[in-house]
């Protein structure tokens, strides 16, 4: 869905989950003005919504670069977190969106703790932005956190013991 001028996340349910990466860059989204033909009243104008509460479980990539997504601080903030009910999400692409630029284009402040916001949220995220995340790029909680998902996931108690033997805790 590469560069066709999509303007809004939509009709997500058609996909059944079957895909593991949708690859949204090089489109519109984020330029729709209205919630006109969102399908919700409370919807944001780019549709974040459909994507984010969709079936997609097994979403590992996600690709949005070069939209013309704008988000203020806070709205920037709960879609983020709204990713963490996407597991199993390994890689995010925001490059080239209008809330990146610094200065913004759209005279909003600029986003803080824009990396850190998204690794704290999506524990399994091995490359964002074109970027590999690196344990140099983690603070020490989000080491811990991830440690602790992984242990969840494998149902061993061992990599917590170990946290804790470490002290990254």
């Amino acid at each position: 869905m590469r560069g066709h001028k999509i303007g809004a996340v939509e009709n997500l349910g058609a996909t059944q989950n079957q895909f593991d990466a949708v690859d949204l860059s090089d489109n519109e989204i984020g330029s729709r003005k209205s919630d006109a033909g969102i399908g919700s009243s409370n919807s944001s104008p780019d549709g974040w919504e459909t994507l984010a509460h969709s079936d997609l479980q097994e979403l590992k990539v996600l690709l949005l670069a070069n939209n013309l997504l704008a988000w203020a601080q806070i709205d920037f903030n709960m879609r983020i977190a709204v990713l963490s009910e996407k597991p199993s999400i390994e890689e995010l692409d925001f490059r080239g969106n209008l809330m990146l630029f610094s200065p913004r284009l759209d005279d909003l402040p600029p986003l803080e703790s824009y990396r850190d916001w998204i690794l704290t949220h999506c524990l399994k995220l091995e490359k964002l932005d074109g970027e590999p995340v690196e344990e140099a790029d983690l603070t020490e909680r989000q080491v811990w956190e991830r440690k602790v998902h992984l242990r969840n996931l494998r149902g061993s108690s061992t990599l917590g013991a170990a946290a804790l033997r470490d002290g990254v805790v």
